[in-house]
């Protein structure tokens, strides 16, 4: 969404909203049967156009007529923003038109208790951060145990006498050849494209399926 502006404030619950006008990038026809900016949904609004200055709101009213005859909606800024409402407030007025929006389609306040926890992590602690939350894979390196190269030392059980009674035997294998063993022993009922999920997992420091 592009030019937005302030159009009014509006009291209700602890904090105030925000009606801003706006022009969709695509026209919208008729705002009852849109399911762009629903209720709830998380938005992103950048003075400076690039989102380099990100401020946060969520959709708080949305008004079908006004949003028909004036393309207007109701924002609630978050207080988890980097500047203050009255600095949000002077930087929309101070890039009246100019300010550009975006849309999460999804209810906010969904997430918006895992997304705090997630926030409160000390990252330094997480093995993960670098690949997972800043997608950085220079330099990576796979542990030793997931090598080619690594045997793992292991007992194995083995047949001994002519009643079949079972003992077990100190031995070393290759992370692969267990793992295939292990696949063929106790994953007979998986499909094929589960068993290389599987392996995709014990393989990988960092595995998606």
């Amino acid at each position: 969404f592009k030019n937005i502006r302030l159009a009014g404030i509006q009291m209700s619950g602890k904090r105030p909203s925000f009606a801003i006008s706006f022009k969709p990038v695509k026209h919208v026809r008729d705002w009852k049967k849109s399911t762009q900016l629903m209720y709830g949904n998380l938005v992103c609004l950048s003075p400076c156009q690039d989102f380099s200055d990100p401020i946060w709101g969520v959709v708080s009213n949305r008004d079908e007529n006004l949003l028909n005859e004036k393309s207007q909606i109701a924002i609630e800024f978050l207080e988890s923003n980097d500047l203050p409402l009255y600095e949000i407030l002077i930087a929309l007025i101070e890039f009246d038109g100019e300010t550009v929006m975006v849309e999460s389609p999804t209810y906010f306040e969904t997430f918006k208790s895992v997304l705090a926890t997630i926030k409160s992590l000390d990252l330094s602690k997480y093995d993960l951060a670098p690949n997972i939350v800043y997608g950085n894979f220079d330099g990576y390196q796979m542990p030793f145990y997931l090598t080619n190269q690594s045997m793992i030392s292991h007992y194995a059980e083995y047949e001994y006498n002519m009643d079949f009674e079972s003992d077990y035997v100190f031995n070393s294998s290759s992370v692969d050849d267990l793992i295939e063993d292990y696949i063929s022993e106790n994953c007979e009922e998986l499909e094929d494209s589960q068993k290389e999920a599987f392996r995709h997992c014990l393989n990988n420091k960092l595995a998606i399926i």
